[in-house]
């Protein structure tokens, strides 16, 4: 750019846009979507993508393409990241859009240590063992219901069945666990039978 502010017509013609996160947030953005719109008298069709920018990584866009995407590793401080990147020049629109997001890379672990590879997605589904509910004690009221108090794991639902005979088991109700990992069942039909068994599962 000359002396004028003017650029000749075979030269490029930069356009950059600069974002971060706000003064008041009190932590680091996970995921950041910017969208620009572009001047009316520039020619969208003639744009093109050449660079995405952060965290220290520069990112060569290869010449002449309106979209790319890419899944870039991070390192550093404690934990690995996955960065999701996504830039976009919107011709219809005249708008350059650009997304960049953080995942957490994890690491699976059988129970002999082993580690699965590295997952190619950030997309990572992890099962954790509950522990089984336990009856703590069952109470025959003074009208004939039955009171179950048990425990188990916060916030899990279980299902409550019975059986008269040990063999055919059916629910009958649900409980689930409080923060305290409490639980509290009150059998309404249990006057009416001569005998009833109790067991909890999960749901």
């Amino acid at each position: 750019m000359g002396p004028l502010a003017m650029v000749t017509s075979e030269s490029l013609f930069a356009y950059q846009i600069r974002f971060e996160n706000l003064p008041e947030a009190t932590a680091p953005a996970q995921d950041i979507r910017v969208s620009d719109l572009l001047d009316p008298h520039l020619d969208a069709t003639t744009a093109e993508l050449t660079e995405v920018e952060f965290e220290g990584q520069v990112i060569a866009i290869p010449p002449g393409l309106k979209r790319y995407e890419a899944t870039v590793p991070l390192h550093g401080g404690t934990n690995d990241l996955l960065a999701g990147v996504r830039a976009e020049i919107d011709v219809a629109a005249g708008r350059l859009d650009v997304s960049l997001t953080y995942w957490f890379i994890c690491v699976a672990r059988d129970l002999a240590g082993n580690a699965e590879p590295r997952p190619g997605q950030a997309d990572v589904t992890v099962r954790i063992p509950v522990p089984s509910p336990v009856i703590q004690s069952v109470v025959v009221e003074s009208d004939g219901r039955v009171r179950i108090h048990a425990t188990g794991s916060a916030g899990i639902s279980f299902s409550v069945e019975a059986s008269e005979d040990l063999i055919e088991w059916r629910e009958i109700g649900t409980v689930t666990a409080t923060q305290e990992g409490m639980m509290e069942f009150v059998d309404a039909d249990a006057p009416s039978l001569d005998q009833r068994y109790y067991r909890l599962r999960w749901r």
